[in-house]
This record gives structure tokens, C-alpha cells and sequence, in this order.
């Protein structure tokens, strides 16, 4: 079995909520799908998901940010993003650490979700400009459908990747045999 380890990005509210009533898009949407992915007949893939709550817990305050952006470029597969109307300047430098390390590396591959984002909203414009895969969403079981989705399709990708390596790996070595 692979994992395919991915970064959760969105501001706090976002992801983790305000309130009991309003707990976020980590709790509502991205753990049930995440579980309905791992827990399907025949798995070959384990997913796990790593936001700045899962990332930080023992880090000294002020060097969060390094921690993230490290993951992202060391270890995420993939990258998803929520934004709601506005995109903060820190997630705005977490995307474009995740596009700087897919041109550089080929991963992550990035993915943005938006609600709440108008035709001439800034966002677009930001999102446009980096050539970012994005995606509007309605509601949370329209966001998990488009979530569960993209993750099989860069599961799907990451696998022929592999792929390709191992066979680019054997044909040097037997050209150099």
C-alpha cells in the first residue's frame, strides 16, 4: 500500500472552524472523505491529510511557517487549498511554494477550492496569473465530490509517475551494465 500524503491550506477559520455549530471544512468534508478513500474495498492507496494544526504541535512559535513550507516542498504529493471570498497573504505564499516546487520538482499537485469568489474577485486574478487548477464549490458535498475526485485523478498521476521512473531507473541500469 502507497501513501499519498497531502497539505490542507485555507485559513484557520476554514479549515478548523469558529464555532461548535461552524466547525470547518477539515471536520465536515476533508477527514470523511479521506476516510471513505482509505477505508474502500482493495485499498492501494492510504491517504493522509496534514494541515498547520497536524504540522506544528512541537514547534518552537515563529518558525510554523518554515515547518509548513518544508512539508510542501519535501513531502506533500498534493496540495489543496480552500479559500472563501479572500485569500489571505499567508496562504497566498504556501500556493506559491506548492507552484515553485511543482516546477521545479512535479509535486504537489495543486489544487484550489473557492466559495464565495465573484468573476472580478482578486483571487482569479492571482490564481490565473500562476495557471492554478481551481474550482468553485456550492456547498460541502459538492466540495467532497470535487475533492474525492481530484485526489483519484492525482493518485492516478503520482502512480504513472512512479511508474515511469521505475522503468526510466531499470533501462539505465541496464544500459550501464
Amino acid at each position: 500500500m502507497r501513501t499519498i500524503k497531502f497539505f490542507l491550506g485555507g485559513g484557520v477559520k476554514l479549515l478548523h472552524g469558529e464555532t461548535e455549530s461552524l466547525k470547518g471544512y477539515r471536520n465536515d468534508v476533508i477527514d470523511p472523505v479521506v476516510s471513505q478513500l482509505n477505508s474502500r474495498e482493495y485499498v492501494k492507496h492510504l491517504y493522509v491529510a496534514k494541515d498547520f494544526t497536524d504540522l506544528t504541535r512541537n514547534v518552537v512559535p515563529g518558525e510554523q511557517q518554515e515547518v509548513y513550507n518544508n512539508y510542501i516542498v519535501r513531502s506533500a504529493q498534493v496540495a489543496l487549498f480552500i479559500v472563501d471570498g479572500e485569500i489571505g497573504n499567508i496562504t497566498k505564499r504556501e500556493i506559491d511554494t506548492a507552484v515553485v516546487s511543482t516546477k521545479k520538482s512535479h509535486h504537489p499537485i495543486v489544487f484550489v477550492y473557492g466559495k464565495s469568489i465573484k468573476e472580478n474577485d482578486e483571487i482569479l486574478d492571482y490564481l490565473n496569473q500562476k495557471g492554478i487548477y481551481y474550482q468553485h464549490f456550492y456547498d460541502n458535498r459538492d466540495l467532497a465530490a470535487k475533492i474525492k475526485a481530484d485526489l483519484e485523478t492525482a493518485t492516478r498521476s503520482i502512480d504513472r509517475q512512479r511508474i515511469i521512473r521505475l522503468c526510466l531507473s531499470v533501462l539505465l541500469s541496464v544500459l550501464l551494465y
